[in-house]
Order: C-alpha cells, then sequence, then structure tokens
C-alpha cells in the first residue's frame, strides 16, 4: 500500500515538470493588422501542477501551467477560446469580438473546492480557496474547476510583467 501512495506521489511530481508551451512564436511585435489575445495562469499552489490545454477557434494553440502565458494572434473578429485540463473534459469557454491592434487578457482561475484529508478512521474538509482575477466571463461549466476572467490593459501589462513567458 505504501509503495502505491509512493508511486502516485511520483507520478503528481513529474506531472509538475510540464512547462508551457506555445505552438506559435511568443514576444514578438503586433501588427496592427491583428489582434493579441493572452491566457495568463496566475502563479498560485492552487492546481499548481496542473497544465491546461488552449484552443482558439477549435485549434490547438498551447499548454498554459502555473505562473506563466502565452500570446497568440488572430485576425479581427469573433473567436472562441476554450482552456481546459488535460485529463479533464470540463473547462472554460469565452467567445468575443477581437478588433485589430489591440490586446485582450484573458486569466485562468481556479474555483474554491474542499478536499477531504482522512487520517486512520478520522475524516476532515479542508477548504481550498480558488483565485478571482479579472472581470468573470465566458461560459461557466459546473462541472469544471476553473473559469476565465477578463482583465483591463493595465492589469494584464502589469501581470505578465510578473510571470514567466512558455
Amino acid at each position: 500500500m505504501i509503495r502505491a501512495i509512493w508511486a502516485v506521489l511520483a507520478g503528481v511530481l513529474l506531472a509538475g515538470c510540464v512547462t508551457t508551451t506555445a505552438v506559435e512564436p511568443q514576444g514578438r511585435a503586433l501588427s496592427g493588422q491583428n489582434a493579441r489575445i493572452y491566457l495568463i495562469r496566475p502563479d498560485s499552489w492552487v492546481g499548481k501542477l496542473a497544465v491546461y490545454a488552449v484552443e482558439i477557434d477549435g485549434k490547438n494553440v498551447g499548454k498554459v501551467a502555473n505562473g506563466s502565458f502565452l500570446s497568440v494572434d488572430r485576425p479581427p473578429g469573433r473567436h472562441e477560446i476554450v482552456v481546459a485540463p488535460l485529463l479533464d473534459f470540463a473547462g472554460a469557454r469565452h467567445a468575443f469580438h477581437a478588433e485589430a491592434g489591440r490586446s485582450y487578457y484573458f486569466v485562468v482561475n481556479a474555483k474554491s473546492t474542499t478536499t477531504a484529508v482522512v487520517s486512520g478512521s478520522f475524516v476532515m474538509a479542508i477548504p481550498l480557496p480558488g483565485t478571482s482575477m479579472g472581470k468573470p466571463t465566458g461560459e461557466r461549466n459546473f462541472l469544471s474547476g476553473i473559469y476565465l476572467g477578463a482583465l483591463d490593459d493595465a492589469e494584464g501589462r502589469a501581470m505578465i510583467a510578473a510571470l514567466k513567458k512558455p
């Protein structure tokens, strides 16, 4: 039994080695013909080891890990963002209209939850606080442990400056 517990813990630690990856180049100048979309994952101990797959308009654009971000450039128009845990079907979804030359900042927030800690025959419920940055936006899936928040330009730039690039 103890070996099984150690094997699970080792798997969890190795899963934490996954970092943010982006399909598109990062850090290039924004052209006036496109909009830039940032997906930000704040540094938090809540869901620290989780990595989220990011799709825009049905196409994979990368994965975002704890304490990092990725950016993609898209032409003006309607776009749909989907962020989901890698081993889960539920996630966060948001559709919006982008304008040329603008940047849009979305932060992946974790919902508050409760977990059980078992010690012998004693069970205790431990509350885990979530994150709540930005204005909640998009569809809220009750099965998902995450949701998206929209940040204004100043908040988005400040958060990006504090985080690591993919």
